[in-house]
């Protein structure tokens, strides 16, 4: 349980979407990705309002069984789900925004943020790329400007 409480927290709060492609006239397609952000919130708050928000776009208890889950996860649209998630969230001080994700190359000699063990999030203007993570996860990091 543990286990899918921390990855469904990494992912509501990198990347709440798929990549999307943009173009970039110098350098190729530009993959981007929301990503959902407070400064300042250490990960502990982000991870309950992740699960909390998580809950209440299911419409279910957070002390819900996994079929539970299951089911009203089946019973609503994933637009409709991410559209109350996104309305959570913004509720509770966050900011619906997208990101670049960052190219080969592009971490090479900078330091690179985990999210998931970054307590005081930098503004998010200050985040110059995500770091891809797993499919479940979304992204896994950040690298500053």
């Amino acid at each position: 349980m543990r286990h899918f409480h921390i990855l469904s927290v990494i992912a509501l709060t990198l990347a709440s979407c798929a990549p999307v492609q943009m173009a970039s006239v110098a350098e190729g397609p530009v993959q981007m990705q929301q990503v959902t952000w407070r400064e300042n919130t250490p990960f502990f708050a982000r991870s309950t309002d992740g699960r909390d928000c998580e809950a209440e776009a299911l419409g279910v208890s957070i002390v819900a069984s996994d079929s539970e889950k299951m089911a009203a996860i089946a019973s609503i649209s994933n637009a409709d789900r991410d559209a109350r998630r996104d309305a959570c969230m913004i509720s509770r001080g966050y900011v619906i925004s997208v990101k670049p994700l960052c190219r080969p190359g592009e971490t090479d000699g900078k330091q690179v943020f985990l999210s998931a063990l970054t307590d005081a999030l930098p503004p998010l203007s200050a985040v110059k790329c995500l770091v891809p993570g797993d499919s479940r996860a979304g992204s896994a990091g950040f690298v500053l400007v």
